[in-house]
């Protein structure tokens, strides 16, 4: 790790020494649920093996890939967010008593899918240009 003017950068050499299941690795965000991040599982994953060797991927999950993306990409941190917040969107409406004003709920839910695959598509293509790039 190098600091300069207060900011943190990582070096190979810090991310080679830390451990895989370690306190200092990164813990993600709990507060997300389950069943979404279990549905982009492997969209996050992808996301995470732009940042960093995908062999250090092995042995954590979804929540701990989303904190190496906040880490490394802040962009591609950035959709990845708002991808699984349409997706949590899009499951609240179609599974909870959600208010959605005026709107036909099926014009919301139409509206909600439309703009997650959206960012799945946005996603995947930011996804794909930080591979070429590397």
């Amino acid at each position: 790790m190098a600091m300069s003017d207060g900011v943190v950068r990582f070096t190979r050499e810090t991310a080679l020494a830390a451990e895989r299941r370690g306190p200092n690795r990164p813990q993600g965000d709990s507060r997300l649920p389950a069943h979404i991040m279990a549905a982009v599982r492997e969209t996050v994953r992808a996301a995470a093996a732009t940042c960093v060797d995908p062999s250090r991927l092995e042995a954590s999950g979804p929540y701990e890939w989303l904190a190496i993306v906040e880490q490394h990409d802040r962009d591609l941190s950035s959709l990845l967010r708002s991808y699984i917040e349409t997706c949590r969107y899009l499951d609240e409406l179609q599974h909870h008593p959600i208010d959605v004003g005026r709107t036909r709920l099926a014009d919301a839910v139409r509206d909600a899918m439309f703009a997650r695959d959206s960012m799945k598509r946005s996603l995947d293509e930011a996804i794909r240009e930080k591979r070429r790039a590397d």
